[in-house]
């Protein structure tokens, strides 16, 4: 389902539970597709992707895992929020190449690659995290 994925890499997978209390404790809802992502996948490799959108060229080095790893979901919230660096319905997904992150928000389903210098200068990926994951796999 996913061809971005690295087959070779394991996934590290969390529970639906562990998933709810993330959500509760950051007061977000997470959408389906996102979830079972996890549940399924958190913590696997994937290939680099690079992608074109609207003539912009956005490109992904890795997908952040919600609990394990050396920098997981929980971790980026509690960088950003405790500074007030993102709005508190954004959620973190993956990385690009230059230690960019891209989030999701949660409340209007778009995802947004932000500069770490320069947060308020997000740019607009794309309209779903369903459209996310479709250019990740039409171009790994």
């Amino acid at each position: 389902m996913y061809s971005f994925l690295d087959p070779h890499a394991l996934p590290d997978p969390v529970t639906a539970q562990e998933i709810a209390a993330l959500e509760e404790h950051y007061h977000l809802h997470l959408p389906q597709e996102l979830k079972t992502f996890y549940e399924n996948h958190n913590g696997q490799g994937i290939k680099p992707v690079v992608f074109s959108v609207d003539g912009r060229s956005f490109d992904v080095y890795s997908m952040l895992p919600l609990l394990s790893g050396t920098m997981p979901i929980e971790h980026i919230l509690e960088i950003y929020q405790s500074a007030n660096r993102i709005p508190l319905t954004f959620f973190p997904l993956a990385v690009s190449f230059d230690g960019e992150d891209y989030f999701y928000d949660t409340q209007n389903d778009d995802v947004y690659l932000i500069p770490i210098e320069q947060p308020s200068n997000r740019q607009l990926v794309c309209h779903s995290i369903t459209r996310f994951f479709q250019l990740l796999n039409e171009n790994a």
